[in-house]
Protein backbone atom coordinates (compact mmCIF):
# COMPACT_ATOMS: atom_id res chain seq x y z
CA UNK A 1 0.00 0.00 0.00
CA UNK A 2 1.56 3.27 -0.93
CA UNK A 3 0.50 6.60 0.46
CA UNK A 4 0.78 9.81 -1.76
CA UNK A 5 3.97 8.71 -3.17
CA UNK A 6 4.65 10.78 -6.63
CA UNK A 7 3.53 14.78 -5.02
CA UNK A 8 4.27 17.88 -6.65
CA UNK A 9 3.49 20.69 -5.02
CA UNK A 10 2.46 23.99 -6.64
CA UNK A 11 1.79 27.71 -5.24
CA UNK A 12 0.93 30.21 -7.86
CA UNK A 13 2.40 33.68 -7.47
CA UNK A 14 -0.48 35.19 -8.64
CA UNK A 15 -3.43 33.52 -6.64
CA UNK A 16 -3.28 33.16 -2.90
CA UNK A 17 -5.36 30.16 -3.42
CA UNK A 18 -2.88 27.18 -2.76
CA UNK A 19 -2.59 24.25 -5.05
CA UNK A 20 -1.17 20.42 -5.05
CA UNK A 21 -0.95 17.35 -7.34
CA UNK A 22 -1.03 13.87 -6.86
CA UNK A 23 -0.07 11.84 -9.93
CA UNK A 24 0.74 7.42 -10.29
CA UNK A 25 0.41 4.99 -13.16
CA UNK A 26 -0.74 1.84 -12.36
CA UNK A 27 0.44 -1.74 -14.36
CA UNK A 28 -2.14 -4.16 -13.42
CA UNK A 29 -1.99 -7.83 -14.48
CA UNK A 30 -5.27 -9.52 -15.99
CA UNK A 31 -8.62 -8.30 -16.64
CA UNK A 32 -7.99 -4.44 -15.39
CA UNK A 33 -10.77 -3.18 -12.46
CA UNK A 34 -10.99 -0.14 -10.57
CA UNK A 35 -12.68 0.66 -6.68
CA UNK A 36 -12.79 4.53 -6.57
CA UNK A 37 -14.00 6.29 -2.92
CA UNK A 38 -13.45 9.72 -3.56
CA UNK A 39 -16.79 11.44 -1.85
CA UNK A 40 -15.79 15.29 -1.45
CA UNK A 41 -14.35 15.11 -4.80
CA UNK A 42 -15.23 15.93 -8.95
CA UNK A 43 -14.34 12.65 -10.71
CA UNK A 44 -13.29 12.47 -14.08
CA UNK A 45 -12.73 8.84 -15.50
CA UNK A 46 -11.79 8.45 -19.68
CA UNK A 47 -11.39 4.98 -21.04
CA UNK A 48 -8.68 5.10 -23.82
CA UNK A 49 -6.62 2.42 -25.73
CA UNK A 50 -4.29 1.51 -23.08
CA UNK A 51 -3.00 -1.47 -20.48
CA UNK A 52 -2.46 1.06 -17.73
CA UNK A 53 -4.25 3.67 -15.66
CA UNK A 54 -3.01 6.98 -15.17
CA UNK A 55 -4.50 8.70 -11.91
CA UNK A 56 -3.95 12.48 -10.97
CA UNK A 57 -5.58 14.03 -8.16
CA UNK A 58 -5.84 18.11 -8.04
CA UNK A 59 -6.50 19.98 -5.14
CA UNK A 60 -7.38 23.96 -4.24
CA UNK A 61 -6.99 25.16 -1.02
CA UNK A 62 -6.09 21.73 0.35
CA UNK A 63 -2.31 20.10 0.60
CA UNK A 64 -1.73 16.49 -0.07
CA UNK A 65 -0.47 15.14 3.36
CA UNK A 66 -1.20 12.81 6.39
CA UNK A 67 -2.99 15.95 7.53
CA UNK A 68 -5.06 17.34 4.74
CA UNK A 69 -6.00 15.19 1.63
CA UNK A 70 -4.73 11.77 1.79
CA UNK A 71 -4.13 9.39 -1.02
CA UNK A 72 -4.11 5.94 -0.34
CA UNK A 73 -3.61 3.17 -3.47
CA UNK A 74 -3.42 -0.34 -2.92
CA UNK A 75 -2.96 -2.38 -6.57
CA UNK A 76 -3.82 -6.43 -5.87
CA UNK A 77 -2.80 -8.02 -9.41
CA UNK A 78 -5.83 -6.52 -11.58
CA UNK A 79 -7.48 -4.87 -8.61
CA UNK A 80 -6.90 -0.83 -8.38
CA UNK A 81 -8.14 0.25 -5.10
CA UNK A 82 -7.87 4.08 -4.94
CA UNK A 83 -9.30 6.59 -1.63
CA UNK A 84 -9.19 10.09 -1.53
CA UNK A 85 -9.91 11.17 2.17
CA UNK A 86 -11.05 14.75 2.81
CA UNK A 87 -10.55 15.61 6.52
CA UNK A 88 -13.28 17.26 8.17
CA UNK A 89 -13.74 20.75 7.72
CA UNK A 90 -14.61 23.25 9.99
CA UNK A 91 -16.41 26.60 8.50
CA UNK A 92 -14.03 28.64 6.17
CA UNK A 93 -14.63 31.10 3.89
CA UNK A 94 -11.28 29.82 1.84
CA UNK A 95 -11.99 27.92 -2.02
CA UNK A 96 -11.41 24.46 -1.52
CA UNK A 97 -11.81 21.85 -3.84
CA UNK A 98 -10.42 18.14 -4.93
CA UNK A 99 -10.41 16.96 -8.87
CA UNK A 100 -9.51 12.70 -9.36
CA UNK A 101 -8.85 12.69 -12.82
CA UNK A 102 -8.24 8.93 -14.34
CA UNK A 103 -7.36 7.34 -17.85
CA UNK A 104 -8.28 3.96 -17.90
CA UNK A 105 -8.17 0.55 -20.29
CA UNK A 106 -11.60 0.88 -22.03
CA UNK A 107 -12.48 -2.72 -21.12
CA UNK A 108 -12.59 -2.29 -17.48
CA UNK A 109 -14.90 -3.14 -15.09
CA UNK A 110 -15.36 0.07 -12.52
CA UNK A 111 -17.22 0.44 -8.90
CA UNK A 112 -16.95 4.22 -8.21
CA UNK A 113 -18.22 6.12 -4.66
CA UNK A 114 -18.75 9.84 -4.91
CA UNK A 115 -20.18 12.47 -2.74
CA UNK A 116 -21.86 15.67 -3.59
CA UNK A 117 -19.75 16.36 -6.68
CA UNK A 118 -19.85 15.65 -10.16
CA UNK A 119 -19.42 11.76 -11.49
CA UNK A 120 -18.23 12.00 -15.40
CA UNK A 121 -16.97 8.38 -16.97
CA UNK A 122 -16.75 8.77 -20.94
CA UNK A 123 -15.75 5.64 -23.16
CA UNK A 124 -15.41 2.39 -20.88
CA UNK A 125 -16.79 -1.05 -21.93
CA UNK A 126 -17.82 -3.70 -19.23
CA UNK A 127 -19.39 -2.89 -16.01
CA UNK A 128 -19.96 -0.09 -14.61
CA UNK A 129 -21.40 0.91 -10.92
CA UNK A 130 -21.59 4.63 -9.97
CA UNK A 131 -22.83 5.85 -6.98
CA UNK A 132 -23.14 9.50 -5.84
CA UNK A 133 -24.71 10.60 -2.63
CA UNK A 134 -26.57 13.34 -3.77
CA UNK A 135 -24.12 14.52 -7.02
CA UNK A 136 -25.07 14.58 -10.77
CA UNK A 137 -23.57 11.19 -13.10
CA UNK A 138 -23.09 11.47 -16.39
CA UNK A 139 -22.11 8.25 -18.05
CA UNK A 140 -21.68 8.87 -21.64
CA UNK A 141 -20.26 6.29 -24.45
CA UNK A 142 -20.31 2.65 -22.21
CA UNK A 143 -20.70 -0.40 -23.61
CA UNK A 144 -21.95 -3.51 -21.37
CA UNK A 145 -23.76 -2.87 -17.77
CA UNK A 146 -24.32 -0.21 -16.14
CA UNK A 147 -25.91 0.43 -12.43
CA UNK A 148 -26.33 4.03 -11.40
CA UNK A 149 -27.53 5.70 -8.08
CA UNK A 150 -27.33 9.15 -7.03
CA UNK A 151 -29.18 10.87 -3.59
CA UNK A 152 -30.25 13.72 -5.28
CA UNK A 153 -28.64 14.56 -8.64
CA UNK A 154 -29.61 14.14 -12.50
CA UNK A 155 -28.07 11.49 -14.51
CA UNK A 156 -27.67 11.38 -18.11
CA UNK A 157 -26.39 8.12 -19.95
CA UNK A 158 -25.37 7.46 -23.60
CA UNK A 159 -24.34 4.04 -24.99
CA UNK A 160 -24.76 0.18 -25.89
CA UNK A 161 -26.27 -1.38 -22.94
CA UNK A 162 -27.28 -5.28 -22.01
CA UNK A 163 -28.32 -4.33 -18.43
CA UNK A 164 -29.44 -0.88 -16.91
CA UNK A 165 -30.72 0.07 -13.04
CA UNK A 166 -30.79 3.39 -12.42
CA UNK A 167 -32.10 5.73 -9.40
CA UNK A 168 -32.34 9.06 -8.79
CA UNK A 169 -33.67 9.75 -5.35
CA UNK A 170 -34.65 13.91 -6.57
CA UNK A 171 -33.83 14.61 -10.47
CA UNK A 172 -34.41 13.75 -13.95
CA UNK A 173 -32.63 10.93 -15.84
CA UNK A 174 -32.20 10.70 -19.44
CA UNK A 175 -31.01 7.38 -21.34
CA UNK A 176 -29.76 7.02 -24.97
CA UNK A 177 -29.36 3.85 -25.85
CA UNK A 178 -27.40 3.26 -29.10
CA UNK A 179 -27.97 1.08 -32.01
CA UNK A 180 -27.28 -2.90 -30.80
CA UNK A 181 -28.55 -2.26 -27.47
CA UNK A 182 -30.00 -5.15 -25.89
CA UNK A 183 -31.99 -6.64 -22.95
CA UNK A 184 -30.14 -9.46 -21.72
CA UNK A 185 -32.11 -9.12 -18.18
CA UNK A 186 -34.65 -6.47 -17.32
CA UNK A 187 -33.92 -2.69 -16.74
CA UNK A 188 -35.35 -0.79 -13.99
CA UNK A 189 -34.57 2.77 -14.14
CA UNK A 190 -36.95 4.78 -11.21
CA UNK A 191 -36.39 8.58 -9.91
CA UNK A 192 -38.55 9.94 -6.61
CA UNK A 193 -38.90 12.92 -8.08
CA UNK A 194 -38.10 14.14 -12.29
CA UNK A 195 -38.69 13.13 -15.71
CA UNK A 196 -37.53 10.15 -17.13
CA UNK A 197 -36.93 9.89 -21.13
CA UNK A 198 -35.30 6.87 -22.77
CA UNK A 199 -34.64 7.12 -26.53
CA UNK A 200 -33.86 3.34 -27.70
CA UNK A 201 -33.23 2.14 -31.30
CA UNK A 202 -35.87 1.80 -33.29
CA UNK A 203 -36.35 -2.00 -33.34
CA UNK A 204 -35.73 -2.60 -29.21
CA UNK A 205 -38.13 -4.48 -28.13
CA UNK A 206 -39.10 -4.99 -24.36
CA UNK A 207 -42.32 -5.78 -21.80
CA UNK A 208 -43.34 -2.24 -20.88
CA UNK A 209 -44.22 -1.20 -16.98
CA UNK A 210 -44.35 2.44 -16.75
CA UNK A 211 -46.03 4.29 -14.14
CA UNK A 212 -45.92 7.62 -12.74
CA UNK A 213 -48.06 9.27 -9.80
CA UNK A 214 -48.07 12.75 -11.41
CA UNK A 215 -48.03 13.93 -15.23
CA UNK A 216 -47.32 11.91 -18.14
CA UNK A 217 -46.50 9.22 -19.92
CA UNK A 218 -45.38 8.88 -23.94
CA UNK A 219 -44.55 6.20 -25.81
CA UNK A 220 -43.24 7.08 -29.46
CA UNK A 221 -42.91 3.21 -30.75
CA UNK A 222 -45.11 0.43 -31.38
CA UNK A 223 -46.44 -1.20 -28.84
CA UNK A 224 -49.54 -3.27 -28.02
CA UNK A 225 -51.42 -2.86 -24.69
CA UNK A 226 -51.47 -4.98 -21.69
CA UNK A 227 -54.64 -5.03 -20.05
CA UNK A 228 -57.35 -2.05 -19.37
CA UNK A 229 -55.79 1.56 -20.52
CA UNK A 230 -54.45 3.71 -17.71
CA UNK A 231 -53.23 7.29 -17.53
CA UNK A 232 -50.73 6.93 -14.47
CA UNK A 233 -49.71 3.39 -16.09
CA UNK A 234 -48.69 1.59 -19.21
CA UNK A 235 -48.03 -2.14 -19.66
CA UNK A 236 -47.67 -3.74 -23.09
CA UNK A 237 -45.62 -5.58 -25.51
CA UNK A 238 -43.25 -2.91 -27.63
CA UNK A 239 -41.98 -4.31 -30.83
CA UNK A 240 -43.28 -8.09 -30.00
CA UNK A 241 -41.87 -7.73 -26.47
CA UNK A 242 -39.22 -9.15 -24.52
CA UNK A 243 -37.24 -8.13 -21.29
CA UNK A 244 -38.86 -6.06 -18.50
CA UNK A 245 -38.76 -2.47 -18.98
CA UNK A 246 -39.75 -1.04 -15.88
CA UNK A 247 -39.67 2.97 -15.61
CA UNK A 248 -41.07 4.84 -12.17
CA UNK A 249 -41.40 8.22 -11.37
CA UNK A 250 -43.22 10.04 -8.20
CA UNK A 251 -43.26 13.58 -9.67
CA UNK A 252 -42.43 13.46 -13.10
CA UNK A 253 -42.69 12.59 -16.84
CA UNK A 254 -41.89 9.67 -18.95
CA UNK A 255 -41.07 9.27 -22.52
CA UNK A 256 -39.86 6.45 -24.54
CA UNK A 257 -39.16 7.55 -28.28
CA UNK A 258 -37.04 5.96 -31.05
CA UNK A 259 -33.59 7.21 -31.51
Amino acid sequence: MNVYPALAIILASSSPVFAAQWAKTFTLVGPPELRLQAEDATIQIVGEDRVDIDARVTTAGWKISDHDVRVVDKLSGNVLDLQVVTPQLNYSFARRSVKVELRVPRGINCEVKGGMHTITVTGVKGNAVLVSKAGVINAIDLDGKLDATTGEGRIRARGRFDVLTMHSGYGAIDVEATARSRMFSAWRITTDDGNITLHVPAGFAADLDLEIDAGHIAVDLPYTIAGSPDQSRVQGKMNGGGEALVLRTSGGNIKVSKK
